[in-house]
C-alpha cells in the first residue's frame, strides 16, 4: 500500500467498530461513514503528495533603453548584480536602428526572476529600465554571445573600429566616417561605468561602403591616435 491507503486503512480499522455498533443501535449513532471518510480525508491532507510548479521562462524584455546602449553594456548591467545573461538581443526596428529594448536568456528562470528583482528601474544610460517576463518563442541567434537581430545583410554594411582615443566622442566618430560615405548609426563601446572602451561599430548605407570604409580608415588619425577598422565580425563568433 502507499502511504494514502495505509492512513484510510487506519482510519476505517479505528472507527468501523464504532459505525458498525451505531448501525445497529440508531439511537447511539454519533459518527456516519461520511464523516469517518472525512476524518480520513483531512488527516491525508496533513501529508500532501509533492506538487510541481510548471516551470517559469528564462527570458526578460528589457523596455525603455537608451537608443545608444549596446548588447555589451546591457550584458556588463545585469553582471554588475551578479547574474550574468547567457546572451543580450538589442531589437532593433525596420530602420536596423536600436528601438529601446531588448532580450536578455539566463540560464535558468531562477536567474531570470533574481535579475528581474535586482534590476526593475534601476538606471542605465540615465534611463530607469522595466523588465519583464517575455514568454515570446526562441528566435534563432546570428552569434552565440554578440546575439542581435541584425541580419548576414546588414551585418556586412558593419565596420569595426579599434585603437580609439578614449576622449573620441560619437559625432566624432561619425565625422570621420563620413568622409568616405553615409553613416547609418555609430555605436562607441562602454564598459559598465558608462567609459569609452576604445572601439566601436559603425554602420554604413551599404556593404560596397563599409568595404571602402575598412581600405580607407584603416590606420587613420584621429585625436592623435592610428584607428584599426576590420570588417564586423559579429556573425563569426
Amino acid at each position: 500500500f502507499d502511504t494514502r491507503a495505509a492512513i484510510r486503512m487506519s482510519f476505517l480499522a479505528k472507527f468501523l467498530p464504532r459505525l458498525a455498533l451505531a448501525t445497529e443501535f440508531p439511537a447511539t449513532r454519533s459518527l456516519s461513514t461520511g464523516s469517518v471518510l472525512r476524518f480520513a480525508e483531512t488527516a491525508e491532507q496533513g501529508t500532501p503528495a509533492p506538487t510541481h510548479a510548471q516551470p517559469e521562462n528564462s527570458k526578460l524584455k528589457i523596455s525603455n533603453l537608451s537608443w545608444t546602449t549596446s548588447w555589451q553594456k546591457l550584458k556588463d548591467h545585469f553582471r554588475a548584480v551578479g547574474v550574468a545573461p547567457r546572451y543580450t538581443a538589442i531589437l532593433k526596428g525596420a530602420d536596423g536602428r536600436n528601438n529601446g529594448t531588448a532580450i536578455a536568456k539566463f540560464n535558468s528562470p531562477a536567474e531570470a526572476s533574481e535579475a528581474l528583482a535586482k534590476l526593475q528601474h534601476s538606471v542605465l544610460d540615465q534611463r530607469p529600465i522595466t523588465l519583464e517576463i517575455d514568454n515570446s518563442p526562441d528566435q534563432p541567434l546570428a552569434s552565440r554571445d554578440r546575439a542581435s537581430t541584425v541580419s548576414v545583410e546588414q551585418a556586412a554594411k558593419r565596420v569595426f573600429l579599434g585603437n580609439i582615443a578614449y576622449t573620441t566622442t560619437v559625432q566624432e566618430i561619425k565625422d570621420l566616417c563620413a568622409k568616405v560615405g553615409e553613416v547609418v548609426n555609430v555605436n562607441l563601446l562602454k564598459d559598465p561605468l558608462g567609459r569609452s572602451k576604445g572601439c566601436a561599430i559603425v554602420e554604413f548605407v551599404s556593404s560596397d561602403i563599409a568595404k571602402q570604409a575598412i581600405q580607407t580608415l584603416h590606420d587613420s588619425q584621429l585625436n592623435g591616435r592610428l584607428v584599426f577598422a576590420r570588417e564586423d565580425k559579429m556573425l563569426n563568433k
